[in-house]
């Protein structure tokens, strides 16, 4: 049986449903394809998100991919890193591209004057300590 959901955003969804068999060979068939409640097991499968998921590990799989995987480790992670530890920025609670690349844009800015205060900082503590050393 297939089935069509529509989420909150009004994307419809559709699913292949597999549904246990009433009646098993056995006893001990019959309480597994049954819920603790006592009703029928049902499993719920989205084709397209398997192809995509598939096309994408396949082409992760590629050489190509590994290397652009390779280098995302040290490009974008540690940045969405420290974003989610320094402002705990998990996600962005406005819709639209032009609303998000906002938000992050000035998550991205207030990052950056981070790291440049902190930079500063370091600067002032040795030119303080070169002073104090006499150099």
């Amino acid at each position: 049986r297939y089935s069509r959901r529509t989420d909150k955003y009004g994307f419809e969804r559709d699913f292949k449903l597999y549904r246990a068999d009433k009646h098993q060979l056995s006893e001990q068939l019959d309480e597994l394809a049954k819920t603790p409640s006592g009703r029928q097991r049902y499993m719920q499968v989205n084709p397209m998100w398997n192809y995509y998921k598939a096309k994408v590990k396949a082409t992760l799989s590629s050489d190509e991919g590994k290397a652009i995987y390779r280098r995302r480790k040290f490009d974008v992670e540690p940045v969405f890193g420290h974003m989610k530890r320094d402002f705990g920025i998990r996600r962005t609670h406005l819709r639209g591209q032009r609303a998000v690349e906002n938000d992050i844009g000035l998550a991205l800015i207030a990052l950056n004057l981070t790291k440049f205060g902190q930079s500063i900082s370091r600067l002032a503590t040795n030119f303080i300590n070169n002073l104090k050393s006499g150099l």
